[in-house]
């Protein structure tokens, strides 16, 4: 089998339904698969006679280099919609250094966090381009395809000098045959 380099990140489509969702500019892709490995020990030096393995488990997380407000439509379920009924404060700082609040209405599109709205489960493909080390020429297309991707719905929002990034973690769901996901390269056409 041939060996090749990939030193990108992973693009993610999403969808549910009729949403849709793409994030290019990602800064991080990773999945993890992860088993719970517990060692029965018997005999003479307590050897490892077996191992029970449970709670197969499979998770992905992509992060996002620019800000993608979608994210905040995965994360909780909900949808945004457009208002021109939206109150906002307008807030001055005067010359004497007093501060002035005077309500506003403005337009905008607005999401509303909802305490009973959980994330849906999304159709998810990462891809990456992968080259080969000896020519460094791109030889083809590497997908992880997940057909049941359930969202985590944390937020986690820091706004500090230089860029926001924003990371979105899903817990593979296993479909009816009991399969998580699977890895596909696709080999470039000349």
């Amino acid at each position: 089998m041939k060996h090749y380099l990939i030193h990108d990140t992973l693009e993610a489509f999403l969808k549910n339904g009729d949403d849709l969702y793409f994030f290019g500019m990602t800064t991080n892709g990773n999945i993890n698969k992860t088993v719970n490995q517990e060692f029965i020990r018997a005999g003479i030096g307590n050897k490892i006679a077996a191992v029970v393995q449970t709670e197969n488990t499979m998770e992905f997380t992509i992060t996002t280099g620019l800000h993608y407000h979608e994210i905040y439509e995965i994360q909780s379920g909900e949808k945004f919609s457009k208002s021109s009924e939206i109150q906002i404060q307008d807030v001055t700082i005067g010359s004497d250094g007093t501060v002035v609040a005077t309500n506003k209405t403005v337009a905008g599109d607005v999401i509303e966090f909802k305490a009973d709205s959980y994330p849906k489960v999304h159709s998810v493909q990462l891809r990456t381009i992968v080259y080969d080390p000896d020519t460094n020429e791109v030889v083809g297309d590497l997908y992880f395809i997940f057909d049941k991707g359930l969202p985590n719905g944390a937020l986690n929002e820091a706004f500090e000098a230089g860029n926001k990034t924003a990371e979105i973690s899903f817990t593979a769901l296993a479909d009816e045959d009991g399969n998580y996901g699977k890895c596909v390269f696709v080999p470039k056409q000349d």
